[in-house]
Order: structure tokens, then C-alpha cells, then sequence
């Protein structure tokens, strides 16, 4: 009976927590989500308004040239058929569907965007939960949620709140399915790691972290396991893909005189070279001014860098060392982008606010 008792009181106490769990995380969310609603209705004229107008015009004419993702098409070229392709036309088709329902305004990709931005709070908690406890979860989410830049990009009309999503989303769902080996989890992890990159190029990042906790859980054995070969035809693929077909679309625009239509590595090269901004004092104060001030604020940034020192040797601990390399990678590879972009930094954050 006393046994009895004592089970009874822990699952009542369980319940109570994960109760209390709820309801804490679901008042982060709420508040996050007033604060991504605020001004919503603004003109696209804020902060990055250019790249903001170009996700418009391109949402518009999807709207207007009934859903053609294969031929955007963007206005800023004047009179000549201005189809060109950006990222894969994920957010942007979402909103466009919504036109044809409310009719075209720009609000609604606002919307879409804080839309995706809830989703990846929780998505944000559920990975947390994979490193920490609950209490050091819900600091992350806390982080995550409030980050300055993280607020004003998840409601802009720009992909980057759906990259997240995504980002975030494919880390999560794989570690649950490395766990549970769950079919629906299985199928969900591929979706969202594939939709990553589609999201945004520079999202791919991910796929470091996702190889290490496949090495982690199977080690040699990896390259045996048909599951691991299925995944990654069908998560590569599709962004492989769109990659090629991008380029020799773009490649053939005679028209594209300023930055458009590129191949990749004179993109990855652009404003500069490479090696010019690492030696440039201007990309050290850029970068580390938006990571210090805007999306970690000084104290978060503090914290980071001391916990990538004092974090606590888990299952999944190499996942974090391997995503942070491959950041530090990318931070000096997309010089170029980084150097001007403070969106590009974003990708940091579900990271730093872990090691926080």
C-alpha cells in the first residue's frame, strides 16, 4: 500500500509539472505572439524593406500568373519579362493562396511569417528538451522567443521565419525518431530536413548536425542501414534539384546586371572575396555588433560563449560541437553575405540559445 501511495503521488506530481509545463510555455508563446503582431499592418518600408518588397512583388505575380513556381517573377527589371528564381517559393506560395481567399495584401505575408515563427517556439522547446531540462528548456525557449532580431524577422514578409521553422523542426524530428522509431516521425524528419534548404540556401548547415546524430546512434554500422541511404536521397535531392534548375534558368537572364543570375561560388565570393573579410576589421564589427546586440543581446552572447565551455557530456552533446564548427564555417565561407545581412545570422540562434 505504501508503494502504492508513492506511485499515485508521482504520476499526480508528473501531472502537475507537465500541467505547469503547459501553461508556462504556452504564455511564452502568447507573448512572443503579441509582440510579432505589433505593427503588423506597417507598409514595407521598415528595416531590409528592399528584400521585403522583393518577397512581395514575387508572392504578388505568383498570385497573378496562377501559381507558376517554376517562372517567378520579379518587377524590378522593367519592362522586359523579369522571371527570375530566388529561394524555392515555399512562404511565398502559402501567401499567395491566402490572396486568392482575402484578396492581395501584404499583411497576410506578414502573417504567414509570424505563423511559421510559433511553430518553431515549440519546435525550439522540443529540441531544447533533447540537451536540457525542463527548466533550462523553457530559458531557451524564453531566449529564442525574445531575441530582438528573431522578433522583427519572424514578422517580416521574408523566408527567413519559414527557414527556421524548418531548421529547427528537422534537428527535433530526427532526434525523436532516433528515439521512438516512429514511422510518422520518420517521414516528418525527411520532409522538414528537405524543406530546410528549399527554404533558404544557407539553412543546409543542418545537415552537419543531422549526419552527426545519425553517426552517433549507429556509428560504423551507418553506412549499412538502408534507412540513413533513404533519408538522405530524399532530403538531398529535391534541393539538388531546384539548385541546378536555378542556375541554368538564371545563367540564360541576359539582363541580370546587378547580382542576379550568378553562379555560386561568384556569389559565395561577392562584395569582396573571401579572404578580404576575414582580414577586414568592417566584418568582425558587423558581425559581431548583430550577434552581441541584436540577436543575443551582450548578456545572452556572455552566456553562450560560457556554456559552449560547461556543457555536460550527454547522448546527443557531439551534435552541438559539430553544428557549432560548421557555423564558425559558414560565418567565413558566406563572408560576403554576412558582411551586409544581419538576417544571415539568424541560423545561429537556436544553437547559442542552447549553450546559453
Amino acid at each position: 500500500k505504501v508503494v502504492e501511495k508513492k506511485m499515485i503521488h508521482n504520476q499526480v506530481r508528473c501531472t502537475l509539472t507537465s500541467r505547469n509545463e503547459r501553461l508556462i510555455i504556452g504564455a511564452i508563446v502568447l507573448l512572443g505572439l503579441a509582440l510579432r503582431l505589433y505593427g503588423i499592418n506597417s507598409p514595407l518600408l521598415d528595416s531590409h524593406q528592399v528584400r521585403q518588397v522583393q518577397t512581395a512583388m514575387l508572392t504578388r505575380n505568383l498570385y497573378e500568373d496562377n501559381m507558376d513556381i517554376l517562372h517567378t517573377r520579379l518587377d524590378i527589371f522593367g519592362n522586359v519579362p523579369g522571371h527570375f528564381i530566388l529561394e524555392f517559393p515555399l512562404m511565398h506560395s502559402i501567401t499567395a493562396l491566402l490572396y486568392y481567399f482575402f484578396g492581395a495584401h501584404e499583411v497576410l505575408g506578414r502573417l504567414v511569417s509570424v505563423g511559421f515563427s510559433l511553430g518553431a517556439m515549440l519546435l525550439m522547446y522540443g529540441l531544447a528538451r533533447h540537451f536540457l531540462s525542463q527548466t533550462g528548456s523553457i530559458a531557451a525557449l524564453l531566449l529564442y522567443s525574445f531575441s530582438p532580431m528573431n522578433v522583427y524577422f519572424s514578422r517580416a514578409f521574408m523566408p527567413e521565419s519559414s527557414m527556421m521553422f524548418f531548421l529547427i523542426g528537422s534537428l527535433y524530428f530526427l532526434l525523436e525518431w532516433l528515439k521512438k522509431k516512429s514511422l510518422w516521425l520518420f517521414v516528418v524528419a525527411m520532409l522538414f530536413a528537405a524543406l530546410t534548404g528549399l527554404a533558404k540556401p544557407n539553412a543546409c548547415i543542418v545537415f552537419i548536425p543531422l549526419l552527426t546524430a545519425w553517426y552517433l546512434k549507429y556509428k560504423r554500422s551507418l553506412v549499412k542501414r538502408y534507412d540513413f541511404w533513404f533519408y538522405m536521397l530524399l532530403t538531398t535531392t529535391p534541393l539538388i534539384l531546384w539548385g541546378v534548375y536555378t542556375y541554368y534558368f538564371n545563367s540564360k537572364i541576359s539582363f541580370c546586371t546587378f547580382g542576379y543570375g550568378e553562379s555560386w561560388l561568384e556569389i559565395i565570393m561577392s562584395r569582396g572575396g573571401i579572404v578580404s573579410h576575414w582580414i577586414s576589421l568592417k566584418f568582425y564589427k558587423f558581425v559581431g555588433g548583430s550577434i552581441t546586440l541584436l540577436l543575443l543581446t551582450p548578456l545572452g552572447f556572455l552566456g553562450a560563449i560560457v556554456g559552449i565551455f560547461f556543457v555536460q557530456r550527454k547522448e546527443w552533446t557531439a551534435v552541438l560541437y559539430s553544428w557549432l564548427g560548421i557555423l564558425i564555417i559558414y560565418f567565413y565561407v558566406l563572408a560576403g553575405p554576412n558582411s551586409g545581412h544581419i538576417y544571415y545570422h539568424l541560423v545561429l540562434l537556436p544553437l547559442a540559445v542552447i549553450f546559453v
